[in-house]
């Protein structure tokens, strides 16, 4: 081929979003769900590594749409070292894109996926960053209300972060909620049986129970028992049903487990207790070999 024809050669057509961000020649997809897919991209800008998350607005619901504009409005307000970092928002023709932070190790649910039931000491790193995230949110007086393991996404130091704040919101002045939201099996039991108004931050903190027992068993409880929501708002409305706690856990953690699942609201630890509580702190009398439990590595110098 000539010089001539090779300069004449038309440009390569890039995708680019708001001339700032760059999509990659081949789609590269970091997630699904019902609202769309999130996608990796190129901060023009900076150099580095977004997720944008795709929602079709043509396949949302008025009060689907409405929520992610709270939900928008909401990130904005956010900064925080185990809060996914809210970067923009851009609307292009029927899509909207959400510009988030780039979290290369995925979900905490992918990592289970992957590599089944995490060991106690690991749970405990990655539980910790849980209650620091929300003790954040908590002191802004938003609750989260959609806590698992598939909204806590891992950056590649290992640190974990809240992500997806769909069913989240501010509540302030004693402000109760009333209205079931979030996902059926981490739901506390008084926002599953709909009794009326609750705290929703002590709601929050039955869900951080519920989350280390997915992290320690790599299944989401009572998912075999209740294959419907109305099986489980059934089983968690009888007196004294708890999800039930592996036998194989430190007495620390069960302690904790236990302070989380206490179905009194008022009677359930504080995000502030539970993070001085021996099992995050390593303190406990079960807790003394904890630094063998992961073997350190002797690095080779050059």
């Amino acid at each position: 081929m000539s010089a001539a024809s090779s300069s004449s050669k038309a440009p390569l057509e890039r995708n680019i979003l708001r001339g700032r961000f760059l999509f990659p020649l081949h789609r590269i997809v970091c997630g699904r769900g019902s609202f769309g897919e999130v996608v990796q991209a190129l901060d023009m800008r900076t150099g580095r590594l977004v997720a944008v998350k795709v929602m079709p607005l043509d396949n949302l619901s008025d009060r689907r749409v409405d929520q992610v504009v709270q939900e928008v409005s909401l990130m904005k307000e956010l900064s925080h070292r185990n809060v996914v970092q809210y970067i923009g928002t851009a609307r292009e023709g029927s899509n909207l894109n959400i510009v988030l932070e780039h979290m290369p190790g995925g979900s905490l649910a992918s990592l289970l996926r992957h590599y089944g039931p995490l060991p106690v000491e690991l749970c405990r790193r990655y539980i910790a960053d849980v209650l620091e995230g929300l003790r954040y949110l908590h002191g802004k007086n938003v609750a989260h209300r959609d806590l698992k393991c598939e909204n806590l996404l891992l950056c590649s130091s290992g640190v974990v972060k809240l992500a997806d704040f769909g069913c989240s919101r501010e509540y302030t002045d004693g402000e109760q909620a009333q209205t079931i939201l979030g996902t059926p099996l981490f739901m506390a039991p008084e926002v599953a049986t709909a009794v009326g108004p609750y705290n929703p931050f002590q709601a929050d903190v039955w869900t951080v129970g519920v989350t280390l027992l997915q992290m320690l068993t790599g299944k989401q409880p009572f998912a075999e028992e209740c294959a419907s929501p109305m099986k489980y708002f059934l089983l968690i409305s009888k007196d004294g049903v708890i999800p039930p706690i592996p036998t194989h856990v430190p007495a620390t953690c069960r302690d904790f487990l236990l302070r989380c699942l206490v179905r009194d609201p008022k009677a359930r630890g504080s995000i502030e207790e539970l993070l001085y509580h021996d099992f995050i702190d390593g303190t406990g009398p079960d807790d003394s070999t904890a630094s063998a439990a992961i073997p350190t590595i002797n690095e080779s110098k050059a």
